[in-house]
């Protein structure tokens, strides 16, 4: 009797999480349940946590623990990331330059701005490899453009963009750069210095940790409004609410396990 082998190939979908992952979770989803803005033992053991796992994906960001911030998943933190910095500098300008290729998470978001709070989007084309040249954003920037959003990976085809060099081009000029890393994360180079990205979405489940939780790395200093009010956690000022502690564990973990620790 033959015995059928179950072969997944689709880790741009989701990726299954790493058996480490999920040990170093488990003790937040039973007996360390604390709320981690709570302010007795059980609370502050769970805070404790959600820091270690901050400062894990800080040292793969190369960048400060403060710099990031935990979210829901990946659309949250796009969707965070445009419209906290339109909404911040729409006062400065209301030009967006993205490209027709991006995330749903990208593209739903600008054409929000653009319907409802005045704004105008650039979408500057691709080649026939889906891929954007430097050139062709330089040639769409404007005086009043405040925001460049461009994804690193493409979640369809694969194709990885020149991020470094935008980058560079936009901070010569002050424009702000937010860039969708969900499809990079554990295979190509995250240091946000060396890429020169202001803001930068993540996804936990791409790279073997659970669903329901993704990162926004916010550069210090970034124009941001938060548009998620009410709440005292990541931070207080950008108010994302805490996905269960045992899930930043795991994204932490995952980050520090992960191909060249990306």
């Amino acid at each position: 009797m033959s015995v059928k082998r179950h072969v997944y190939m689709d880790h741009s979908a989701t990726t299954r999480v790493d058996p480490r992952v999920l040990e170093a979770m488990l003790p937040y989803l039973r007996e360390e349940f604390g709320n981690p803005s709570s302010l007795y033992r059980l609370g502050q053991k769970a805070s404790r946590a959600v820091e270690g796992a901050r400062r894990k994906v800080a040292e793969v960001l190369n960048c400060s623990p403060r710099e990031v911030v935990f979210t829901g998943c990946g659309t949250e933190s796009d969707n965070l990331a445009i419209r906290g910095v339109a909404l911040a500098l729409r006062h400065r300008g209301r030009h967006i330059v993205t490209t027709p290729v991006e995330h749903k998470a990208v593209l739903k978001t600008v054409q929000q701005l653009e319907q409802h709070w005045g704004f105008e989007v650039t979408y500057v084309p691709v080649n026939r490899y889906g891929q954007v040249s430097t050139e062709e954003v330089e040639r769409a920037l404007r005086p009043e453009t405040v925001l460049v959003s461009i994804m690193y990976a493409n979640n369809e085809v694969g194709t990885i963009m020149p991020v470094a060099e935008i980058g560079h081009l936009l901070s010569e000029r002050d424009i702000v750069f937010h860039c969708d890393a969900v499809q990079a994360g554990g295979y190509l180079n995250l240091d946000v210095n060396e890429l020169r990205v202001d803001l930068m979405a993540l996804s936990g489940h791409k790279f073997h940790a659970p669903k329901g939780v993704g990162v926004l790395y916010i550069r210090r200093n970034t124009p941001f409004v938060s548009t998620l009010t009410g709440g005292g956690q990541e931070g207080g000022g950008v108010s994302i609410r805490h996905p269960q502690c045992g899930r930043h564990r795991g994204a932490g973990h995952s980050a520090g396990i992960g191909p060249d620790r990306a």
